[in-house]
């Protein structure tokens, strides 16, 4: 029985080790190049940020959780934030500096 019992937390531990690492990604689903940023929620205050031309998509390894900021270029200080859904995805689909973007994930 213990026998059994250590290759099942072995099993279990190695199951979850060799697990990949879920990604929070973001697509530029617009017709303009712009500056996207991915920021973790998860405490590790990991970010990534990267000019995306149209259908280009920025990817932050191991991201339970993430903020997406649509930006005009890198210098602008107004974005458009999202954050990110269950899936750890989102597009893009029309910009506005001023908050009023238009994300995949608001629905039609």
């Amino acid at each position: 029985m213990k026998r059994a019992f250590s290759f099942a937390v072995w099993f279990s531990v190695s199951a979850m080790a060799a697990a990949p690492a879920v990604a929070a990604c973001v697509v530029n689903g617009t017709t303009e190049t712009l500056y996207f940023t991915i920021e973790s929620r998860d405490g590790s205050l990991a970010r990534t940020g990267a000019t995306l031309p149209p259908g280009a998509e920025l990817c932050l390894p191991a991201a339970p959780s993430a903020v997406f900021t649509a930006f005009a270029s890198e210098s602008s200080m107004e974005g458009c934030p999202r954050m990110s859904g269950p899936d750890r995805r989102d597009r893009l689909v029309h910009f506005l500096a001023t908050d009023a973007c238009r994300w995949a994930s608001h629905g039609k």
